[in-house]
C-alpha cells in the first residue's frame, strides 16, 4: 500500500531523519566559518557534510536489500508495485526527508 503524505509527514522515521539532518547542517553552519580549510563557502560546505550520512544510509540499505535480503524477492515477486516490507518502506521514509531536507537547504542557500 502506498503511503500518504500524512503518514510520510507523521512518521517517526521521517521526522527523525529531517530533524538530524537539520541539527547536524546547523551545526556544520555555525562550525565552518571557524575551520581555515572549509570557512570559504561554508554553507555550501555545510551541506556537503550533511549529505555524506543519507548517502552511505541509503545506498548500503539498498545494496542490502537487493543482493543479500532473501525475503525481499519474495515479498516482491507477486506484487511489484505496493507490497508492505518495512526495511523498503524506511528506505523509502529516509529518501522522502532527505529530498525534504535538500530541498529546503538548496532553496535557502
Amino acid at each position: 500500500m502506498a503511503f500518504t503524505l500524512l503518514e510520510i509527514a507523521t512518521s517517526t522515521v521521517y521526522f527523525g531523519w529531517v530533524a538530524g539532518l537539520f541539527t547536524a547542517w546547523g551545526i556544520c553552519l555555525v562550525l565552518i566559518p571557524k575551520s581555515r580549510h572549509f570557512s570559504e563557502a561554508g554553507a555550501i560546505n555545510a551541506h556537503h557534510l550533511c549529505v555524506i550520512v543519507p548517502n552511505i544510509f541509503l545506498a548500503s540499505n539498498g545494496v542490502r536489500l537487493w543482493f543479500f535480503d532473501t525475503e525481499f524477492a519474495d515479498i516482491f515477486a507477486s506484487d511489484r508495485l505496493h507490497p508492505f516490507y518495512e526495511p523498503v518502506n524506511s528506505l523509502v521514509l529516509v529518501m522522502c526527508a532527505y529530498q525534504t531536507w535538500d530541498l529546503i537547504v538548496c532553496l535557502v542557500t
